[in-house]
């Protein structure tokens, strides 16, 4: 069986910033002393969250997703929840790295000073404290990186190996999706007082997962509800950093072929249902898992509620769909990226019909979760 290649994922990341947190304090205000009075060095930068922006690429995630040449608009006003952009305070962290990804000093007091929202996008400005110890070392580097390691703990180290435990549905030990993003500064500019850094954006080290009850077709879709949904031989464990994290200078500029960094930890999740707001969708999310053939093939089990009280058993597969059945091509399940599963029974054929469609994780929210 042959499984799809991404290629050029910095269009998945220009499309999919993850950050999107409130909770901010003007107490920033004063935050940064008059920088000719010998103080202390700080690094502000900013998060920003982008309206879609339409990005052709060479070569797209998936086929036949849509019929252009660029990456999709189909879920902006429907990919995201506060979830998928929540940030844990004491899981943020950003390390500042010399080109090789080796660390030279951790940022300390961070603080969120701003928020901006515009009809365009919401900007976060925050901003830490370079250990004083480090900051001549650091004006002798013209090209170093500053990296956020976002809800993976806050005792960790910046390292190929740096990983978390997640997958299934949201819970008391799963409270955030780890995400990483890097830029580069020339730090021999480094003067006490504030430094505008400039804006970094973040990739989300998860997918995210939709079974939804599907609504088009020529006849009544016989399902009522979603009951419940298991996934076999998928990942429950991932690193929080892509392949090649430390030879890139920006996020964006990360390709495919240089990021996909699975984790083999292959096993069953059962018992995920829908949320207490609908029974039409039940959502997940999976670390990235190479999906190659029959032994590691990933199902999805879902049972559903029908009219009359009867109740129906199917299986999804990662893989490419032509007029509603699977293909021999199989996908990976790759980070940062949504994947969604319409599921159709047909009262003719007494069988599923799956519409099943991949795209860049996107959304504009005025309205951001708490920082906290």
């Amino acid at each position: 069986m042959s499984r799809n290649i991404y290629k050029h994922l910095y269009a998945v990341l220009s499309l999919a910033l993850a950050l999107l947190f409130a909770g901010c304090t003007d107490e920033g205000e004063g935050l940064f002393p008059n920088p000719n009075e010998g103080t202390a060095s700080y690094m502000m930068f900013r998060i920003v969250a982008p309206k879609t922006m339409m990005t052709k690429v060479v070569s797209r995630a998936v086929p036949d997703v849509d019929n252009t040449d660029y990456w999709g608009d189909a879920y902006t006003s429907e990919a995201d929840t506060d979830f998928d952009n929540a940030l844990l305070k004491n899981e943020f962290n950003v390390f500042i790295t010399q080109t090789d990804g080796t660390t030279i000093t951790k940022l300390r007091n961070l603080i969120c000073i701003e928020t901006a929202v515009g009809t365009d996008n919401v900007i976060f400005s925050f901003s830490g404290e370079i250990p004083k110890d480090d900051v001549e070392t650091l004006k002798t580097y013209s090209n170093a990186k500053i990296h956020i390691a976002a809800n993976c703990g806050s005792d960790i180290s910046l390292a190929d190996g740096l990983d978390f435990s997640h997958a299934g549905q949201p819970s008391a030990t799963f409270k955030a999706i780890p995400m990483w993003g890097v830029t580069s500064f020339d730090f021999t500019k480094l003067q006490p007082g504030q430094n505008d850094v400039g804006d970094i954006w973040l990739l989300r080290a998860m997918a995210k997962v939709e079974i939804v009850i599907g609504t088009s077709g020529d006849e009544p879709n016989l399902i009522t509800a979603l009951a419940s949904a298991s996934v076999a031989n998928a990942n429950t464990q991932g690193y929080v950093l892509p392949q090649e994290w430390s030879a890139v200078e920006h996020t964006k500029s990360l390709s495919y072929e240089n990021s996909l960094h699975p984790l083999l930890s292959s096993a069953a999740i059962s018992d995920m249902t829908p949320d207490d707001k609908t029974v039409n969708k039940i959502v997940f999310y999976l670390p990235e898992t190479v999906n190659t053939g029959e032994t590691t093939e990933i199902t999805l089990n879902y049972t559903t509620d029908l009219k009359g009280n009867e109740s129906k058993s199917g299986v999804i597969r990662f893989a490419k769909y032509e007029n509603g059945i699977p293909t021999d091509t199989n996908y990976d399940i790759v980070r940062n990226h949504l994947y969604r599963f319409e599921v159709f029974l047909s009262g003719k054929s007494n069988q599923f019909i799956i519409n099943y469609t991949v795209c860049p994780w996107q959304e504009y929210v005025v309205n951001p979760p708490t920082f906290d």
